[in-house]
């Protein structure tokens, strides 16, 4: 990895780790989900590109520090996360243009099976697994979500979670994926990116 990737994975951590969204809405454990309407917005939503030549690849990783720490890998539109080393974090995530979202009200979902326990090597980042959504306006961060929804550690069979975002108009791009910061694994499947009609979802 390249120290560019390197410091740009960094201070998107940073950012997510030290802001709570005003802008991102999880239901209560047991509520109902909320349905997205229209296509997917996601690109490779069964993960088939991960392995693919960089040019080709719709979803980009990075970790904190240099030595590596985390696995990851992908089969029958599964992606499996596994902790193997002392680093804090990893992430996987896609990058989307704001023109290609249309409406400001977007669902974030997937489903997510954990097997995560506390960190041998304590640090100070949330600690859990699950969704990670960042944007930015003017240098500044404007949008930022980190695994708000449950569960997010511990052992699980198959959840699904989501985040509701409202996204500012100036923002000029999204970034969301997965993020890894226990130890054990993470596995994920059907992530979708929706968008959510005004007054759907209310609070």
């Amino acid at each position: 990895m390249d120290i560019s990737r390197l410091f740009l994975a960094g201070a998107l951590t940073a950012a997510l780790a030290a802001c709570s969204s005003d802008t991102a809405e999880t239901p209560a454990p047991g509520s109902t989900q909320c349905e997205g309407r229209g296509k997917n917005l996601l690109q490779d939503p069964g993960f088939t590109t991960i392995d693919a030549p960089r040019r080709e690849r719709k979803w980009s990783s990075s970790q904190h520090g240099g030595t590596p720490s985390f696995q990851y890998s992908a089969s029958d539109g599964e992606l499996l996360i596994e902790k193997t080393g002392s680093e804090p974090w990893f992430i996987i995530t896609q990058h989307i243009d704001r023109e290609d979202i249309p409406g400001r009200r977007v669902v974030f979902s997937a489903d997510i099976k954990l097997d995560l326990r506390p960190p041998a090597i304590p640090h100070a980042f949330k600690q859990g697994g699950g969704l990670t959504v960042s944007a930015r306006a003017n240098g500044k961060p404007v949008v930022s979500s980190v695994m708000e929804h449950e569960p997010h550690m511990g052992k699980t069979d198959w959840q699904p979670v989501q985040v509701v975002l409202e996204l500012p108009k100036q923002v000029p791009s999204v970034r969301l994926g997965f993020i890894h910061q226990a130890d054990g694994s993470i596995r994920v499947r059907n992530p979708s990116l929706m968008r959510v009609a005004t007054g759907d979802c209310a609070g």
